[in-house]
């Protein structure tokens, strides 16, 4: 990105919308970061805290906003700094922005059949039974009828390893299907969890009615949060969510031993890698 700024306008064509696209980018590598990693380091730089990543995350969403032509980048960067600012605590800039995005934008990532990096992964390792559906997502049910959100299977044999019951997802079902990076369904989420109450359950059902599923009424609701947090487990089912928000409501991971007797690790959020430590001057010391 350094160096596309150091040619004038004039030799590159669109340089500013580039240049937005590129920070819209950016922005997300860094929010995956500070949402999952303990602690990171970056560009060889000093120990960072989740929170001073995540403030990065927002600035880099600002700037491509700033620069975007492209209604689609602009989206995809509000989308960013809201989820950047949610996870932040700065609820009303998180809903002031997501409230901004317009009903049905979607932000994929693309994937192709060309090259086996290029494969939809959850696909890929649901065609070599490498992914069985993990138990909190088996048989779940809305209105007494399966969640169509969470589309899955028994298959009635092994995985792989000859031990795991194979549960197939059935939500990509082609190595060229997409997976959203941002859409509107997000922000009506983080609308719901920083709105809370009326605004809360307006939000969580206008993502229902993407799903043609009943609505949520408030006599059903006892805890809104944790009603939230449930929606978003269904509907971000294998879009990369679920990890954060557990780390970001401290709730608690699984513990003890799985179905094959080993152990689940002691952390929630990923350490740095031993060689980002060890190549890092400011860190290996």
């Amino acid at each position: 990105m350094r160096r596309i700024t150091e040619f004038s306008d004039a030799d590159v064509p669109d340089k500013s919308n580039v240049l937005g696209t590129l920070n819209a980018y950016a922005g997300y590598s860094l929010v995956h970061l500070g949402e999952n990693y303990c602690e990171m380091a970056l560009d060889n730089g000093p120990l960072m805290q989740p929170r001073e990543v995540l403030a990065l995350a927002a600035e880099r969403f600002t700037t491509a906003m700033s620069q975007a032509s492209d209604p689609s980048i602009v989206n995809m960067a509000r989308v960013g700094r809201a989820r950047a600012n949610l996870d932040l605590g700065n609820l009303s800039e998180a809903a002031a922005d997501a409230e901004q995005v317009p009903e049905g934008f979607v932000r994929n990532a693309e994937y192709s059949p060309a090259q086996i990096r290029r494969e939809n992964s959850p696909y890929n390792r649901t065609e070599t039974d490498y992914l069985s559906v993990g138990f909190a997502w088996r048989d779940l049910t809305v209105g007494g009828m399966p969640d169509p959100r969470v589309p899955v299977v028994n298959t009635g044999r092994k995985g792989q390893d000859g031990e795991t019951d194979q549960w197939d997802q059935l939500k990509y079902t082609s190595r060229d299907d997409p997976i959203p990076i941002a859409s509107w369904r997000e922000a009506q989420f983080i609308i719901a969890e920083a709105r809370m109450g009326q605004a809360a359950l307006d939000a969580l059902n206008r993502v229902r009615d993407v799903y043609g599923i009943p609505h949520i009424q408030m006599s059903e609701v006892d805890d809104m949060l944790a009603t939230i947090l449930e929606e978003r487990k269904r509907t971000f089912f294998l879009e990369g969510h679920w990890h954060s928000d557990l780390i970001r409501h401290n709730i608690q991971f699984p513990q003890g031993v799985n179905h094959k007797g080993n152990s689940f690790p002691p952390y929630s959020c990923m350490p740095l890698p031993d060689i980002e430590v060890n190549n890092n001057v400011n860190l290996s010391g």
